[in-house]
């Protein structure tokens, strides 16, 4: 095997006088340059150029191919689920109503699918962010069935299938495993809910000490919606616990969440205010990809709900 060398003074004279000659293929960072029986690659960092035959360089290409085409089927699916995304948001939600006429029976229906359907969720691993940088910010969609609260009060309620409520999410390390996330939406985007949410957690037992990270977290909740005829807050403590599979990060938690809410006589025949307490159960995972995905389901009591988010890491 041969190996030609060419010397140039520039690597921007290299690549046009490679350009001038042959066509390019991006691939994974290098260029590739076939010509009829060499490849030629160009490192950008080197200014030199190498050429041997292609079929000392064919598991080398075919490996990089392999890398161009996972990497685009990651883009493809990161566009998909933005447009997923768009399309929920833009789903018939706006102007929703809560029902009217409910007793104090059918309040505590409504706070177990309103206040714990939008309560502030870990949507994060059990492992803890570092110090520096140390950051997440996310677009987080929570997905709320309003399952029987069209059948509520004098069943006058306009309510979409899933209730969307859009959130803002930024996740900040502070060391020594402890982590805080702040969530903020507003329920004018599609007149359903509003929340800002707070949640503290630390990690106390890591994976390469035991069989999976182990964590603690702490959350609170503030509730508005529905033109602010429902107004209410969530508190929850809880348990956490993930693997590490280097791409993917399966957690599983269970903490105990408190929401209290008062609405007005607009939906009621007087303003009332409730209290329901149940054990919250949630699964979920973290996709680590050019972007941040997750997934998680919860269950308060038997209702479901779940949220998707997607995010850069700093």
């Amino acid at each position: 095997m041969t190996i030609f060398r060419k010397k140039h003074k520039t690597s921007r004279e290299l690549w046009k006088s490679v350009l001038e000659k042959t066509e390019k293929e991006i691939c994974t960072g290098r260029y590739k340059v076939r010509f009829s029986s060499v490849e030629v690659f160009y490192f950008p960092k080197t200014p030199k150029i190498q050429i041997l035959k292609s079929t000392f360089f064919l598991p080398l290409y075919l490996k990089l191919k392999n890398q161009k085409r996972r990497f685009e089927a990651k883009q493809l699916l990161s566009n998909k689920i933005s447009f997923l995304t768009l399309c929920l948001l833009s789903h018939g939600s706006v102007a929703a109503t809560l029902p009217k006429g409910i007793s104090s029976d059918e309040l505590s229906t409504l706070i177990q699918t309103l206040g714990m359907g939008n309560a502030t969720r870990v949507m994060r691993s059990a492992e803890a962010y570092p110090t520096l940088p140390g950051l997440k910010i996310s677009l987080e969609t929570a997905l709320v069935p309003s399952g029987s609260l069209n059948e509520l009060g004098n069943n006058s309620a306009s309510l979409p299938i899933l209730i969307p409520s859009p959130k803002i999410n930024i996740t900040k390390g502070l060391g020594m495993g402890f982590e805080a996330s702040l969530n903020i939406s507003t329920e004018s985007i599609l007149e359903t809910m509003g929340t800002v949410g707070f949640l503290a957690k630390w990690t106390y037992l890591e994976e390469k000490d035991d069989f999976a990270t182990s964590a603690l977290f702490l959350s609170f909740t503030r509730l508005t919606g529905f033109k602010e005829n429902y107004k209410g807050n969530d508190f929850e403590f809880g348990v956490l616990a993930s693997k590490d599979f280097v791409r993917l990060k399966p957690f599983v938690g269970l903490g105990l969440l408190l929401a209290n809410a008062t609405v007005t006589k607009t939906v009621s025949p007087k303003t009332q205010t409730g209290t329901v307490l149940r054990p919250h159960l949630f699964v979920g995972t973290e996709i680590e990809l050019p972007m941040n995905i997750t997934f998680q389901m919860d269950f308060a009591g038997l209702t479901p709900s779940g949220s998707f988010s997607l995010g850069y890491q700093f």
